[in-house]
C-alpha cells in the first residue's frame, strides 16, 4: 500500500470521511517518485495498491503522477479507488500505460435520482462511458453501490440492477445502506425520517 493524499473534494452525503479529514492534502511529486523508486528497488513487489481516498479526484495531479510513473517505468502493476467520471480516453491511456490494473470505483446507483439526492455529482452515462474505455483498455473496473439510501424505491433499485447487467462492468459490490449520525446526510434526517 503507498498513499499520495488524504481527504476528498466531494460530499456524498453517504460519507463519515468528510468530517474526520478537512480539505484534500497530498504529497509531493518528488517525495512520492522517491518512494516508488524505494518500492521497486525492494525487488519483490508485483502490485502496489494506492490507498488514497480518491486517487483521481484532481484531474491535473493524476495526470502528473500517471506520467512520472510512465517515465520511471516501474515494473509492478497498480490499482486504487477512482471517480468513474475521472475516467477519461486521455486518463484511461495514461492510467494503461503506467500499467493500472484494477479501478474500483464508487458508482453508488444507476438511478439519477438517487445520485442526485446522495450529492454524488455524476451521471450514469458518464459511470457507462468510464466501464466501456476500462474494458477497451483492459483494466478490470469493480463497481460499489449502495442501496437503500433514502428515496430509494424498487423501480430505483431495478435501474442499478440494469446498469450492473448492461454495463459491461467486471465486478461488483451491493452495499445496504445503514445510517450513521457522522454521515453528511444526518443534517437532513428530518426530510428523510432517518433515526436511531
Amino acid at each position: 500500500p503507498v498513499n499520495t493524499s488524504r481527504g476528498c473534494l466531494y460530499s456524498c452525503r453517504f460519507c463519515t470521511y468528510r468530517k474526520l479529514v478537512k480539505g484534500i492534502h497530498y504529497k509531493g511529486l518528488d517525495c512520492l517518485r522517491n518512494e516508488l523508486r524505494l518500492v521497486e528497488r525492494l525487488g519483490f513487489v508485483n502490485h502496489v495498491r494506492f490507498t488514497d481516498d480518491n486517487f483521481t479526484a484532481n484531474p491535473v495531479r493524476l495526470k502528473e503522477v500517471l506520467r512520472m510513473m510512465i517515465d520511471e517505468d516501474f515494473s509492478f502493476s497498480w490499482s486504487s479507488f477512482a471517480r468513474s467520471d475521472a475516467i477519461t480516453p486521455e486518463t484511461v491511456g495514461l492510467m494503461h500505460d503506467s500499467k493500472c490494473d484494477f479501478l474500483d470505483m464508487g458508482i453508488e446507483s444507476g438511478s439519477a435520482k438517487i445520485l442526485k439526492n446522495m450529492d454524488k455529482r455524476l451521471t450514469v452515462d458518464k459511470t457507462k462511458r468510464a466501464i466501456d474505455l476500462l474494458n477497451q483498455h483492459g483494466i478490470y473496473g469493480a463497481g460499489g453501490f449502495i442501496i437503500g439510501f433514502p428515496g430509494e424505491t424498487e423501480e430505483t433499485i431495478q435501474e442499478t440492477v440494469d446498469l450492473i447487467n448492461s454495463s459491461g462492468l467486471p465486478f461488483y459490490q451491493l452495499n445496504l445502506f445503514y445510517y450513521s449520525s457522522g454521515m453528511l446526510v444526518h443534517a437532513q434526517r428530518q426530510e428523510y425520517g432517518l433515526q436511531g
